[in-house]
């Protein structure tokens, strides 16, 4: 046992450890029985039990842009960086792109 992780997160650990890819996902929060070593850098999804939110409209309403659209505007605002941007602007930008990816998939599949 590990100060600071949780019973899951140490399962987690173990298989990561062993070469399984590991992931998990809290309900409402990232609860501390998720957490691992914090030399992994592993993170937790967070789902709210109303279910997953859109980033961006699904159909469009008068004056907005599609859902693809959107993505697009999206995608070139936080895509390209520059030999000059800074650390911080291009993790935030990764972020947030595989963010919006990764909750157009859940919701693919919540849907399915």
């Amino acid at each position: 046992e590990k100060a600071g992780t949780g019973v899951l997160g140490r399962m987690l650990d173990r298989l990561q450890g062993d070469g399984f890819a590991v992931g998990s996902v809290g309900i409402n929060s990232a609860g501390a029985i998720l957490d691992g070593d914090p030399s992994l850098a592993r993170s937790s999804d967070v789902v709210s039990s109303w279910g997953i939110s859109n980033l961006y409209p699904q159909t469009a309403s008068p004056g907005t842009h599609n859902r693809d659209a959107m993505m697009s505007h999206f995608l070139s605002l936080n895509g390209a960086t520059e030999s000059n941007s800074g650390m911080y602007g291009n993790h935030w930008s990764q972020k947030f792109i595989d963010s919006a990816n990764k909750t157009g998939r859940l919701i693919d599949l919540m849907n399915f």
